[in-house]
């Protein structure tokens, strides 16, 4: 590499690289050779400083720019944005700030819903503008997010953890193959998925401990609308479902284990007896009308039928030495783990 170039490391949510620039511009986006399968959304890297895809200055409509907080509105979306330089912009916004807070309190303020923005805590733009709320007297804030907002309220009435913590405690795969015979995934266990994850990636191995699976033997069952949910090398169970379906489908499921017995004895669960309790309508004794895994309006049918041939098997392998180690999970393989 010639003097004039240098390399400079940065972390990216999708990853950790090595930035080649002249000083100027980047020419060149390496991964560390430690990351097996780096994702080439690094690549977007090169196109980062591009004026074209980039507001270089601070910006205000021309309305608001003119009139100020007397401006009536009528220009949002039809009148061009002015630049202005950082003082004027500053200005501008504190102005507005400061009248909102004297006229109308803080719970007047949204502070900005979730998002990941830049990798890390300080460049996490919600966490500055939350931190600048704050010191100007506070903000409505947001709960949850839009990922994982529905199991973050519900998993820690089911579970009695919460929904995060659950997540950063899962087995790795490397525990699963060593413990389980059998390993289902609802909504499968997507590659794509495990290219980005908030704060950053150290090194991209799903599809090591994916394989790694299948190398122990455990059978991996994907209940999906896509086959390709989950790795073609796994040569996983496919059981096709309707998209939106599957919480039906572990109701249904749910019912079956539970009028069969298989809650009984060393075939109980933790997870299987807290689905059951917190969907009683899938308990048979309860209800006139069950959750039934087959029926011939029942957008469960196909998938539900051959988990009843498969389940025979199940319960023969299921001998007391080996119940402990059936998993449940939704896409517990899918999380690259450190």
């Amino acid at each position: 590499m010639s003097e004039s170039r240098r390399l400079s490391p940065t972390c990216t949510h999708w990853g950790n690289y090595l930035i080649e620039s002249d000083g100027e511009s980047i020419l060149a986006v390496h991964p560390y050779k430690v990351d097996g399968e780096p994702t080439p959304i690094g690549q977007s890297l090169l196109n980062a400083l591009d004026e074209g895809a980039r507001v270089p200055r601070p910006m205000v409509r021309a309305g608001y720019l003119e009139h100020g907080r007397n401006s009536d509105g009528s220009g949002r979306g039809v009148e061009p944005f002015v630049p202005v330089s950082w003082d004027r912009a500053l200005d501008v916004a504190a102005d507005a700030l400061r009248h909102t807070m004297d006229n109308n309190g803080p719970s007047s303020i949204y502070g900005g819903s979730y998002g990941w923005s830049s990798a890390g805590r300080f460049h996490h733009a919600q966490s500055q503008i939350h931190r600048f709320l704050g010191q100007l007297g506070g903000y409505v804030d947001s709960v949850n997010s839009y990922s994982t907002a529905a199991a973050e309220v519900i998993i820690n009435h089911v579970l009695g953890i919460p929904f995060l913590k659950l997540v950063r405690e899962a087995p790795p795969c490397g525990e699963i193959a060593q413990h389980a015979q059998t390993l289902v995934l609802f909504g499968g266990a997507a590659i794509k998925n495990t290219q980005v994850n908030a704060g950053g990636i150290g090194t991209h191995c799903a599809r090591e401990q994916l394989i790694e699976l299948k190398a122990a033997g455990v059978e991996i069952v994907n209940i999906s609308p896509v086959r390709n949910d989950v790795i073609s090398e796994l040569d996983a169970r496919w059981l096709a479902c309707r998209p939106g379906s599957d919480v039906a489908i572990m109701l249904g499921l749910a019912h079956t284990l539970a009028s069969e017995n298989y809650t009984t004895g060393n075939l109980s669960t933790p997870i299987l007896l807290a689905l059951i309790v917190s969907c009683p309508t899938c308990w048979v004794k309860q209800t006139a009308n069950p959750k039934m895994p087959t029926g011939p309006r029942s957008s469960l049918r196909s998938p539900l039928i051959r988990f009843a041939n498969w389940r025979a098997r199940w319960r023969q392998r299921a001998a007391p030495s080996a119940s402990a180690g059936h998993y449940s999970a939704r896409n517990s393989a899918s999380r690259p783990t450190g």
